[in-house]
């Protein structure tokens, strides 16, 4: 309602300047009548005109042209735009004939966008009569003012970047990305582009150049991945663009700042060693066999590696340790391992050199904590030890009689020494005896017995295959020790069947809760050498997830219930309550009884804690009419699934300020990326005092189901009128410009406003004798008036450099009081008592003034009587 009424007023005042010239042609008329009224009517051209403004945009303008007295001919009146680069006109001529010379036509003036950040521009629309003209009636001799036009410039200085963010890599890989110019120059504007990590990555140019030729035309920048040879893992680093000094644009350039670019250098080094062998092979009779060792990375410093036979008896090593720097880390170094004759019948023997990293290592590029693999070394004897058994492998029954076996050594013992053979078997399904057998060299050719007897163990386990272990590791002949377990088979047929059971389900878990935990046991004994194993898998990980991934029990522990930990999953989507399986499959059991059971499940059910909404930051903003854009930032608060999260965004009032872009979106991909939006103020030309506005954030057209009931949101937009400005020399100057008022009213110090305002009469009696003209006319001074009196004082004395102060018209007060009635910051001290005069005169008698308080109001009143007066000057 508040614009509609402004814009009333402001037609209000064109129809008004439009009926004083409608006036004031009559008037010219009529007296041209009273002078001679057998003469013709001279020749004359009226162009009706108010204030003309287009913009860059195409916003367009007009003006009427007519003739005031019939020609004898053709008058034909030339239009030109003087600046055709900022707007032009929809004729090149007006043709006036005979006919229709009393018909008004009218020139459409349109706005030319230029790319040019050269401000609001005034150019004239010239009118001149046209030597083509066939009139002899005087047109010819007129000269016709020019039209003023303001074309509103709507250009900005900035950049626009293809991308933030790159990613290169050490091999050479590149990405690249453009700049170019929004707007035009005046002048080279110069981008300096800088790597910050050259070891890490380049860029192919140093600097960008932009001219007023090809400032539209998009540059690219290649930024090239270094490899660096170090295991320094992926590198993040910026590409700076910065305007040099050497800018010699004026619009702007030279003062913006270029966002840094991100980017990140995959790394394709990392720490380790090339080892050339895995195996050696020596012999006792000093045969040697070499390896080398060498980095796979260069390290940032020393790199120790000790050196180390597992068995000193059987090889020796050439080097205690081997040391890499960072000069010589890809130069191999070779160790050399003896074999050693120890004189004993023991057979080949397997031992390890070992390599391991010394604390004394100073790289912090991983070497400090790698594990090398030992080196495995065979000694090849020349002696052979070993056993001969008869009777295996045996079968028994649980409930089956004993069953034998005989065993002897193959080789003679040291007269001092004993071959002992430790017998060890599965006392849950057969037992052994003896435990141990020995010989010594008076009885090492006798084959001696081993007993197996069957036990019943009332378990159902299926049969049951097992080992008996002959051990000679605690003989104290040498060649033994070293001599590997051997076994014999046995398998004990089972008389004996399965299952699983579960307590604690079903699970209910929350996305922001703590662990759920459910128990699981077998429901029979496992055979000793096997295992009960249950794979358990979350059928839905994005919800939740288990530990351990499998629980196996064995013949001592399975009667304990085992623990399932269930840990919930905030996933940060707004997708309900999400009800999923825990699934329990026993298939890879080694306990055949269990192999073939059926899977077992436990639901859970997992709450949600996310809710749909944006967050937004930057808002409420504040601008100025004639201020640069500003800009706040919006983001889902919840991830998204496989939809879109649109929002519509809407400036509410797209008279004081537009947004851009209408639309952002967000993926499952970029939902945590904040997106920008960007506000324009918009200079309305109205002095209508501060405004403020929404602007409003609807994603209902969203694909995500949780997005499309969530509220609205706004964001509270000010944009601060610039239409009042106190001119700090007793002076406010206010609307676009072509008023200037006193700050001060008539009588009171003009500067501070100190003192009393004065009174004073618009004329001195109540006749017409202080205007022109009887009803509606304005004062002129044409007789004794105190009103004119005072602001012509002002003129007189070139009060704040002007020479035009007079009393404000009716239209002109009453338009200034609606919009600033009595606001004491820009005009102190006025008083609102008796009201001010204007200097339009309703009938002969009285005269219009106006209280100016809130809500203002005008009378019609005595000429005699006494009122305030503050002055009003639109010109110098």
């Amino acid at each position: 309602m508040k614009k509609m009424m402004k814009k009333m007023m402001k037609n209000k005042n064109r129809l008004n300047l439009r009926m004083l010239l409608m006036i004031t042609l009559v008037t010219f008329l009529t007296a041209s009548m009273n002078c001679s009224s057998d003469e013709e009517e001279p020749a004359g051209i009226m162009v009706n005109v108010a204030e003309l403004i287009t913009s860059e945009t195409g916003t367009t303008d007009s003006f009427t042209v007519v003739l005031e007295a019939v020609p004898n001919g053709d008058v034909v009146i030339d239009v030109v735009s003087s600046d055709e680069t900022e707007a032009n006109v929809d004729k090149a001529s007006l043709t006036f004939t005979t006919s229709d010379w009393n018909t008004a036509q009218t020139v459409t003036i349109t706005g030319v966008d230029d790319f040019l950040i050269d401000g609001n521009q005034t150019f004239d629309v010239t009118l001149t009569v046209s030597e083509s003209s066939t009139d002899t009636t005087g047109y010819a001799e007129i000269s016709i003012p020019s039209v003023s036009v303001i074309n509103s410039d709507d250009d900005t200085a900035g950049f626009t970047v293809s991308k933030t963010n790159l990613t290169t890599a050490e091999g050479a890989t590149t990405d690249t990305f453009t700049v170019v110019l929004n707007t035009e120059p005046d002048g080279d504007v110069i981008i300096d582009v800088v790597s910050s990590d050259a070891t890490e990555a380049s860029a192919d140019k140093a600097s960008l150049t932009f001219t007023a030729t090809d400032w539209n035309v998009a540059q690219t920048v290649t930024v090239t991945g270094i490899d660096d040879l170090k295991a320094d893992g992926n590198q993040t680093f910026n590409v700076t663009l910065t305007i040099n000094g050497a800018t010699a644009d004026t619009t702007g350039y030279a003062a913006l700042t270029v966002p840094a670019i991100s980017v990140t250098n995959s790394d394709d080094d990392t720490a380790g060693f090339t080892v050339s062998k895995a195996s050696l092979t020596t012999a006792e009779g000093a045969t040697t066999d070499t390896f080398t060792v060498v980095l796979n990375t260069e390290p940032d410093g020393d790199v120790i590696i000790d050196v180390v036979s597992s068995d000193a008896t059987e090889a020796s090593v050439d080097k205690a340790n081997l040391t890499f720097t960072a000069t010589d880390w890809s130069v191999a170094q070779t160790v050399t391992v003896t074999g050693i004759n120890d004189l004993m019948a023991d057979g080949n023997q397997i031992f390890d050199v070992t390599l391991t990293i010394n604390g004394a290592t100073t790289d912090t590029t991983g070497y400090a904590a790698l594990t090398v693999p030992a080196i495995s070394v065979t000694n090849s004897d020349d002696d052979t030890a070993g056993f001969t058994i008869v009777g295996g492998p045996v079968t028994s029954a649980e409930n089956g009689i004993d069953q034998t076996f005989t065993i002897k050594p193959n080789t003679e013992p040291d007269t001092d020494n004993t071959i002992t053979v430790a017998i060890n078997g599965d006392a849950t399904e057969g037992t052994v005896s003896p435990a141990t057998l020995s010989w010594t060299s008076a009885d090492w050719t006798t084959a001696k017995t081993v007993t197996v007897t069957p036990v019943d163990d009332s378990l159902i386990d299926g049969n049951i295959g097992y080992n008996i272990e002959l051990d000679p590791a605690s003989s104290t002949e040498t060649a033994y020790q070293l001599v590997a377990v051997q076994t014999v088979s046995v398998t004990n047929s089972d008389d004996d069947t399965a299952g699983f059971t579960i307590v604690g389900g079903p699970v209910t878990s929350a996305e922001n809760g703590i662990d759920q935990t459910f128990t699981i046991k077998p429901n029979t004994e496992p055979d000793t050498d096997n295992t009960i194993t249950v794979a358990i898998t979350s059928l839905d990980e994005s919800e939740g997830t288990v530990s351990p991934a499998t629980l196996s029990w064995t013949s001592a522990d399975w009667t304990t219930a085992k623990t399932v930990t269930v840990t919930p999953l905030d996933d940060g989507i707004a997708d309900g309550n999400i009800e999923y399986n825990i699934e329990l499959n026993p298939a890879t059991s080694t306990e055949t009884a269990y192999q073939s059971a059926a899977v077992q499940t436990v639901s859970v059910t997992n709450s949600d804690d996310d809710i749909a909404g944006f967050t937004i930051v930057g808002g409420p903003l504040t601008f100025a009419e004639n201020g640069t854009a500003q800009t706040f930032t919006i983001k889902p608060n919840t991830e998204l699934a496989d939809n879109t999260v649109t929002v519509a965004i809407t400036s509410l009032d797209e008279s004081e300020g537009t947004v851009s872009p209408a639309t952002l979106s967000w993926t499952s991909i970029d939902w945590t990326t904040a997106k920008t939006v960007t506000v324009t103020p918009i200079n309305d030309g109205i002095a209508d005092g501060n405004i403020v506005y929404n602007i409003e954030l609807d994603p209902a057209t969203s694909t995500e189901i949780a997005y499309q009931s969530v509220a609205v949101q706004t964001v509270s937009i000010t944009n601060t009128d610039v239409y009042i400005n106190d001119n700090g020399n007793g002076t406010v100057t206010v609307g676009n410009g072509s008023l200037t008022w006193m700050k001060c009213s008539q009588g009171q110090n003009q500067l501070d406003c100190s003192g009393t305002a004065g009174t004073y009469q618009y004329c001195s009696t109540e006749t017409s004798d202080c205007h022109a003209g009887t009803y509606s006319g304005i004062l002129n001074g044409g007789g004794a008036s105190e009103v004119w009196d005072t602001c012509q004082a002002l003129s007189a004395s070139s009060f704040a450099g002007r020479t035009t102060w007079r009393a404000p018209t009716w239209t002109e007060l009453t338009d200034f009081a609606g919009v600033y009635t009595v606001n004491q910051a820009l005009f102190p001290n006025t008083p609102t008592a008796l009201g001010f005069w204007t200097a339009s005169s309703g009938n002969i008698q009285k005269a219009y003034f106006i209280n100016w308080f809130s809500p203002y109001q005008w009378f019609i009143y005595s000429k005699i009587q006494r009122k305030n007066v503050r002055c009003v000057s639109s010109g110098l």
